[in-house]
């Protein structure tokens, strides 16, 4: 009789271990999940800091692109107004003419610059990504029981 007492006190010490263990390792998978929800929520903060860093950038691009806009309009007109007062006066001299199409030509190279450093902003922001990946699998899970399975030992 005394053996299976033994054999009984056994079952249950390992069964008392084994449900330790188990809870153990719920534990330690409670607190990768929540290491995992705060990596998450800071990534999402990430996240909203780069949308609102990418709306100025867009706005700011937008502006310089209208700016570009009315300067290119500028620069047509007084070239079209200097070339038409060339070609129906008798009288007109190239120089004074010269003058407003250099002056274009300076308006159209400084939009042009505009367009292409917006160009530039809008396409380094599609190509530069500065959110922080989130934790490989492996660097979050819970830890191993003696036997390095991830399950109860039960052979203790």
């Amino acid at each position: 009789m005394v053996r299976g007492d033994d054999e009984v006190a056994h079952t249950a010490d390992r069964r008392e271990f084994e449900a330790d263990e188990r809870e153990a390792l719920a534990d330690a998978r409670e607190t990768v999940l929540d290491a995992r929800e705060v990596l998450i929520n800071a990534r999402d903060e990430v996240g909203e800091e780069r949308e609102d860093e990418a709306h100025t950038i867009l706005v700011d691009a937008a502006e310089r692109d209208a700016r570009a806009d009315a300067r290119d309009a500028s620069a047509d007109e007084r070239e079209l107004t200097a070339s038409r007062d060339a070609f129906v006066s008798a009288n007109a001299e190239y120089g004074a003419t010269q003058k407003a199409r250099r002056a274009a030509a300076l308006d159209w190279a400084e939009a042009k610059h505009d367009r292409d450093s917006s160009a530039t902003d809008r396409a380094e922001l599609a190509e530069e990504d500065r959110t922080p990946p989130l934790p490989s699998r492996g660097s979050l899970r819970a830890p191993r029981t003696a036997s390095g399975s991830g399950r109860p030992d039960v052979t203790r």
